[in-house]
């Protein structure tokens, strides 16, 4: 089996008689020696998650494939393009959030409810992953300014909205969510976008 390490033939070789498994394992642990991590795993052109290779498939002798092509990234640079697809992601959560509002002045409730749920699931998922992005760098997010206030404080501030956003679902209160929706959620959206631009400036500052 041959080993393609980002583009490269000539990095790694399969030991003949060796499980995938045994193969994956000692990569890995030669990549985190380098300070790299396997982003796109394709076995024999089937894209596999890295961290989920189905245990059969793992078991199977390296003579059973024919290639084996890793993609890797340093953490700054997995972090950046985390951060890319995050900023790409936002602006569809601001449109979904000014449509439900206008579904909910509308009475249309089940689409209102709909794009509202899945901008919140959005806006969680922007805030856990700049949480993660930021331990994984070492950047405390307090040292970042969003709208004149730190980036921890900006966290704080949608996790309160979140918690109201959730109270007036439960209580089916429609005006308040169209408001949250439209006067707080939406606007917020421009503070992640900044959020996520001061984050991307201090990466590439410390990892030049």
């Amino acid at each position: 089996m041959d080993i393609v390490i980002d583009g490269n033939k000539d990095l790694a070789y399969a030991d003949a008689g060796s499980s995938l498994g045994e193969i994956l394992d000692q990569l890995q642990t030669w990549l985190q020696r380098n300070g790299r991590a396997i982003v796109t795993l394709t076995l024999d052109g089937q894209t596999l998650v890295p961290a989920a290779v189905p245990p059969d498939v793992r078991k199977q002798k390296v003579d059973a494939y024919r290639m084996l092509d890793l993609v890797t990234l340093c953490p700054a640079e997995l972090s950046l393009l985390t951060l890319s697809k995050l900023a790409e992601h936002l602006p569809s959560v601001g449109s979904a959030l000014t449509t439900a509002a206008s579904h909910f002045q509308k009475g249309n409730l089940p689409t209102a409810m709909s794009l509202l749920g899945d901008a919140v699931t959005g806006l969680q998922v922007t805030m856990d992953t700049l949480l993660k992005v930021g331990q994984l760098q070492g950047i405390e997010l307090s040292t970042l300014t969003v709208g004149g206030k730190s980036g921890l404080d900006a966290i704080h501030r949608l996790r309160d909205k979140l918690r109201e956003v959730q109270s007036a679902l439960k209580s089916k209160d429609s005006v308040t969510l169209a408001d949250m929706a439209e006067y707080e959620l939406a606007p917020a959206v421009k503070d992640w976008q900044e959020l996520i631009g001061g984050l991307e400036d201090r990466i590439k500052k410390q990892d030049p």
